[in-house]
């Protein structure tokens, strides 16, 4: 293979330049997002002197929001999403190529993820 037609190749392979900045836009605002809330949750909870809390379920630390310990976690939540949201964009752009087997890829990446967080051990 000539090195024009790699060159070619490789360039064909890389992300549209929309995608590309829509892909970074959304990772920079969720990250932001995130670190935003633990560092609130983490000042609201020094501030408030707030004690921990003893349970450790997902729903019941929510639904103390808006205290400290519930912000954190719901900032760590925003950077776990960050990841599965990447790949549900990234789905999109391989469906609109017509690229079926990264989008299965993808697709399996995203249950992967969700599993993990949702499943108890």
């Amino acid at each position: 293979m000539s090195d024009q037609a790699e060159i070619d190749r490789l360039r064909d392979r890389q992300l549209d330049p929309s995608t590309g900045a829509s892909q970074r836009l959304m990772i920079r605002c969720m990250v932001a997002l995130s670190l935003t809330l633990v560092a609130l949750g983490e000042v609201l909870s020094i501030v408030r002197h707030e004690p921990p809390r003893t349970e450790h379920g997902l729903l019941e630390t929510l639904r103390g929001l808006p205290r400290g310990d519930a912000l954190m976690l719901l900032g760590v939540l925003v950077g776990i999403a960050t990841p599965i949201a990447r790949a549900v964009l990234l789905a999109r752009w391989f469906a609109r190529r017509g690229e079926r087997a990264m989008v299965i890829i993808s697709v399996v990446l995203v249950a992967i993820i969700l599993s993990g967080l949702l499943l108890r051990h």
